[in-house]
């Protein structure tokens, strides 16, 4: 595993200097699924964790075709097989999500009382959504919630989403916190408009989903208006909600274009940028992050749970504008990640271990994949106990415009490299 440094200022507490900075051993594994079905090429896919069954769930999308997807898609992580659920109740046999892509995703885990992920909003057939919907691990259905309270705009490719699949509220108040801001809606002449960021919204989800009782609630909050200097809206930006209390989390986003309004969100306009809120903070502000990584769009920033490095954040994939430049080779063909301190402030830039049994042995670059993040290993031997942590992806669009399938796990093992 190779290394990049580049250890720059991230707050005002900070000046640019090189830090000595610990990251875990990486490694992309191509995860070559069997048997005779196979999920739909899709990009701009929802996605979640069944830790229950073992299984990554695969909602919506957008097709090879440009079409809108509405099927729901499990990948059984012991067979490696996918199939397909009825995803249907007694009282609704047809009850799922409209087709949609770009949504914003996360889990709800509440002991029995709910356990799935959730889904908000995206890009529909006649606009951005605004719904909430939640797909049940336990029964395998769809049940679309009721919100009340500050309702934001209908939007798509928002900075969005929950908890991840390894936290558990039931200890607490039973309440799952959800995250929004920013994103684009539908103009009426079929153009996007960014949506400002100097809005945050939370949703707070209680009560109970499961086959014979339902009563859950859903109220949506503005919970701040961020005082830092105004960020410019922007679309096809990688964005991030990392928890870091009960009820609290810091929100990130990278690159993507900037603009008031686009038909749509091109490779030529990627940004390089980033910024960081903590929903915490009595007065929050959104930071920036001195620059580092190379410039893109629809890149993936996930928080990593691996126990040994939970204030970290990985950046990985989209694509970068400089096809002849180093930066782009590296990501192009070592599967650059990009690691992101947030108590030190620092990116460093790490060229895992490739899959040599795999051509290609990295993922290529694309935007649009869906990634979900484990606490523990979720293919292989390993098993639990801290072991390893992995990271999923699932599809996306190349920059050739090919819309893919294919399944990697990028895998921190709990050891420390300086």
């Amino acid at each position: 595993m190779g290394f990049l440094y580049c250890c720059l200022s991230v707050f005002v507490l900070f000046t640019a200097s090189s830090i000595a900075q610990s990251v875990p051993p990486l490694q992309w594994i191509r995860v070559k699924t069997t048997g005779t079905t196979a999920s739909p090429a899709l990009a701009y896919a929802a996605a979640g964790y069944d830790a229950l069954n073992n299984q990554l769930v695969i909602f919506g999308g957008e097709t090879a075709g440009g079409l809108l997807e509405g099927n729901t898609h499990l990948l059984n992580l012991d067979s490696l097989t996918w199939t397909s659920p009825s995803t249907s109740t007694p009282q609704n046999p047809a009850l799922k999500p409209p087709a949609r892509s770009h949504s914003s995703y996360g889990h709800d885990i509440i002991a029995s009382y709910r356990n799935g992920l959730i889904v908000y909003g995206g890009k529909g057939q006649q606009g951005a959504l605004s719904d909430v919907w939640e797909y049940a691990f336990n029964g395998q259905f769809w049940y679309n919630l009721t919100v009340r309270g500050d309702i934001p705009s209908p939007r798509f490719g928002a900075v969005g989403g929950g908890d991840p699949p390894s936290v558990d509220n039931s200890a607490s108040d039973l309440l799952t916190t959800f995250w929004l801001t920013g994103g684009a809606n539908t103009a009426n002449d079929g153009s996007y408009q960014p949506v400002e960021y100097d809005n945050i919204y939370r949703l707070q989800i209680g009560g109970t989903i499961a086959q014979n009782y339902k009563d859950a609630t859903a109220t949506w909050t503005r919970f701040a208006n961020p005082s830092a200097s105004r960020l410019n809206p922007r679309l096809a930006q990688a964005g991030m909600v990392m928890r870091t209390t009960e009820g609290s989390a810091k929100l990130g986003l990278y690159g993507g274009c900037e603009g008031d309004s686009a038909s749509h969100a091109t490779v030529s306009c990627a940004q390089q940028d980033a910024h960081v809120l903590s929903t915490s903070d009595s007065n929050p502000v959104w930071s920036s992050i001195s620059k580092c990584p190379s410039a893109r769009i629809g890149a993936v920033l996930v928080p990593t749970l691996n126990h040994l490095f939970g204030d970290m954040a990985f950046l990985v994939l989209g694509i970068s504008p400089n096809s002849n430049t180093t930066d782009a080779a590296r990501l192009n063909k070592r599967g650059e990640v990009d690691v992101l301190s947030l108590s030190q402030g620092t990116w460093i830039r790490v060229l895992p271990s490739c899959d040599p049994l795999s051509d290609p042995p990295c993922p290529v670059p694309r935007e649009g994949a869906a990634v979900v993040s484990s606490s523990t290993s979720m293919v292989g031997s390993l098993g639990g106990g801290g072991v390893a942590s992995d990271m999923i992806v699932f599809g996306g669009k190349d920059a050739n415009g090919n819309v893919l399938n294919d399944v990697w796990i990028l895998r921190a093992t709990t050891a420390q490299i300086t």
